[in-house]
């Protein structure tokens, strides 16, 4: 279906077709991203309200709650880099509809994405739930017990230290 999108290039405006396609997707990686690293950070708050333990989940992000923090801020900056440089770009003296059109090739995913959660929200009328409320338990599987993981992972820590990186990096 996307295929023939290849074949823009060909028209004289294949450039500008091309740059508004990129401003589009270009922030979606950050936002996704941040999206990841706040479901993570409200995940591990249900999770620890509703009263289960770190030890019961089968893996645990190297970086822990501490990481998805970080990430958030990280990207929450470039997001905020990004806009000034959209707003204020370096070097860039054109006429206001040249510098409106910098803006939107610049910052132009933010727009549409929430476009597209303000749809959402006025489709299903849902709220981000409180941590108590989310459901934590359906359609998930237990495999091994608390004690299970904790051999497991003794076991795991007991191996040499060459095996311990190559799993550190490679495996989980």
């Amino acid at each position: 279906m996307t295929a023939p999108i290849a074949y823009i290039n060909v028209a004289e405006s294949g450039d500008e077709v091309f740059d508004w396609l990129l401003a589009i997707s270009g922030l979606a990686t950050v936002v996704t991203w941040l999206s990841v690293c706040v479901c993570h950070v409200r995940f591990r708050r249900a999770w620890k309200v509703q009263g289960h333990s770190i030890e019961e989940l089968p893996f645990q992000a190297m970086g822990g709650v501490y990481g998805s923090w970080f990430g958030i801020v990280l990207m929450v900056l470039v997001l905020i880099a990004q806009f000034y440089v959209a707003v204020w770009p370096i070097g860039f003296n054109g006429t206001p509809t040249e510098r409106v059109q910098s803006f939107f090739k610049a910052y132009m995913a933010i727009p549409i994405i929430l476009c597209f959660w303000i749809i959402g929200y006025a489709w299903k009328r849902t709220t981000p739930r409180r941590a108590h409320e989310i459901d934590l338990d359906s359609g998930r599987k237990s495999w091994l017990t608390v004690e299970e993981m904790r051999q497991y992972r003794l076991e795991r820590s007991q191996a040499p230290l060459h095996i311990r990186i190559y799993r550190m990096l490679f495996t989980n």
